[in-house]
């Protein structure tokens, strides 16, 4: 299983970024106590590309849960200007396992998926996403998708028929949440 966690880290998500993160980690601690799955983990998050500087990060996958922890831990919600955010352009990127550097308009593999692995993205969010970002539409990353095998989960607040098509053409699923849960404090 190579499972990548695709993560809206704009400023809207702040009061949800801590409750994400654990939960996302929850997750990664529970699959590593299954020694019969050959897992790895991967963390991808986005901001607005029409407004943020630094709008796409992508983490290499990993098995290390202490890096993993590190990486969520330092997940941090900032920027982003308008309501529809980069989830198309961040969805295009992870499919393809590309890391796009901000200050040279190029883009270099991070790390390829396992030829013979499961392939899973969860995408999680609080707003829509814009049809088109940069040279990058809501069908582009579709067929990214498609073409690396990839299965599409979202975990968002409504269901945006964008978000459907991305989760049924590749056979994932969208699920509704009413609204995410604000990390309250200790």
């Amino acid at each position: 299983l190579d499972l990548c966690f695709v993560v809206d880290a704009t400023s809207s998500m702040t009061p949800y970024i801590t409750n994400v993160a654990n939960s996302l980690f929850w997750m990664v601690s529970r699959l590593s106590h299954w020694r019969s799955i050959n897992w790895r983990v991967g963390l991808t998050w986005f901001r607005d590309l029409h407004c943020d500087v630094a709008y796409f990060r992508q983490h290499p996958f990993t098995r290390d849960i202490a890096r993993v922890k590190h990486h969520l831990e330092n997940l941090r919600a900032e920027g982003g200007g308008d309501e529809p955010e980069s989830a198309a352009f961040a969805l295009y990127h992870a499919a393809r396992r590309d890391n796009v550097t901000f200050d040279h308009p190029t883009v270099r593999t991070v790390d390829p998926w396992r030829p013979s692995a499961k392939r899973v993205v969860l995408l999680v969010t609080d707003a829509s996403c814009h049809m088109r970002d940069g040279d990058v539409d809501v069908q582009d990353a579709v067929l990214a998708a498609l073409a690396a095998g990839v299965e599409v989960h979202i975990l968002a607040p409504w269901t945006w028929q964008p978000y459907q098509q991305m989760a049924q053409v590749t056979r994932g699923k969208l699920f509704r949440v009413e609204r995410l849960i604000p990390a309250t404090k200790a």
